[in-house]
Formats: C-alpha cells, structure tokens, sequence
C-alpha cells in the first residue's frame, strides 16, 4: 500500500469578501444585457406595478391582487371587457345595456361605476365629466390585452379619486420584435352578433408601435 502525504492548506473567507465576489459576478453578467433583454427577464416572473405604482412580484405586494392573465382571457372566450371582469373574484358585474355597464368590488356598485378607477397602462381612461369607466367601449380589443391586475380595496391615497373600491389597470401588448405585424379576427354567431378586429404591430429601430380598430354589433335584448 501506498501513502501519499502533503501539506493541506484551508482558508477561511471573509463573509464580506465572499458577498463582494457575488455583487462583482452579478454586475458582470447583467453588464451585457440591453434594456429590451431586461424586460424579458421580468416577464418570467409574476410582476404587477398596480399595488405600489412601481414593479414588483406579486408575492411582494401590500394589497390584495387579482392578476388576470393572457392565457386566461383567451381561454374566457369573452368579447369584452365587461364580461372578462366576471372572471375576477368578488367583482359585480352590472349591465343595464348594450352600450352601458358597471363593475364593482367589495359591496356592490352604483350604476354609473364611478366607485371603481379603470387604468390603461396607468392612464385613467374614464369619462371625466362622470368619472364613469368605458367598460363597453375602452380603446383596445380583447387581444390587445396582455394582463389586467386588480386591486381590491381602497386605493385613494394612490389613485385620487374614483379608487374608492380598488383600481383596474389594464395592461396592453408590446409589440414583437418584428418590422411589422398584422392580425385580424372575425368572430359571431349571426349579423346581429358580431365581431370584427385588425391590428398592426411591429418595431422600427427603437421604435414601437401598436395600432387596432374594432367593430362589435350585438343585437338588442
């Protein structure tokens, strides 16, 4: 039998050295990544900025949230915006009409709907003459929405006025990666029911843009 022996040396590291080390190898490989590629990155994660006005996971959030996702309203099946808010817990959904309906959250609504802030990538999108949110009629179609993120409770000292009962923000697509895109989609089940959406995307250079035009007929109750 053969025996091999030699000097062995430990040492120990400074606790502060090793976190140096790990900040010094996370800048180094975030150096390269451009801002597009950062974007991506919190796409994987489940992030909302609604609660807090600035990005963070949802798990993180002081409120309580609902997240509505892409994958869910396309499963829904649903043709506006109005019906895919019945998808949320707790929410009353109201229609008194073709051209008008409510949404409330935590006891009920009112029949203008001014209890709840509707927002469009951050953006009130409400009549301001009534505070009144366009439930039936929002500028966007059904697959221009990449998420809706829902607020349950007070949020006045956020939002101001009209978040009595909590805050709606609608998130909408960013265009792809591509010079540009065209989709369309016709859907009915009669000329009284139907409807009909084109939208064009795209990026160029670093510019994105997202344009749509819908049509949405219902015949009358």
């Amino acid at each position: 039998m053969l025996l091999l022996a030699g000097p062995l040396s430990a040492a120990a590291q400074d606790p502060e050295s090793e976190e140096e080390t790990l900040d010094a190898a996370l800048d180094a490989a975030f150096e390269d990544l451009s801002l597009s590629d950062e974007f991506e990155l919190l796409e994987e994660e489940d992030v909302v900025v609604s609660a807090t006005t600035h990005a963070q996971p949802i798990e993180e959030s002081p409120s309580a949230i609902w997240v509505l996702t892409r994958e869910e309203i396309l499963a829904s099946g649903y043709d506006n915006l109005l019906d895919l808010m019945r998808l949320v817990p707790g929410a009353d959904v109201f229609l008194a009409n073709q051209t008008h309906g409510a949404v409330g959250l935590r006891s009920g609504t009112t029949i203008a709907g001014d209890l709840l802030l509707v927002l469009v990538d951050g953006r009130d999108v409400a009549l301001h003459l009534f505070g009144q949110p366009q439930w039936m009629a929002p500028p966007f179609d059904v697959e221009s929405i990449e998420r809706i993120e829902v607020i349950r409770g007070p949020a006045s000292t956020l939002y101001g006025a009209n978040a009595l009962q909590g805050v709606v923000n609608i998130v909408t697509r960013r265009p792809d990666d591509v010079p540009l895109r065209v989709e369309t989609t016709l859907a009915g089940q009669s000329p009284e029911h139907l409807r009909a959406s084109v939208r064009a995307q795209g990026r160029l250079h670093r510019l994105g843009y997202w344009l749509s035009a819908g049509l949405l007929r219902r015949a009358p109750f």
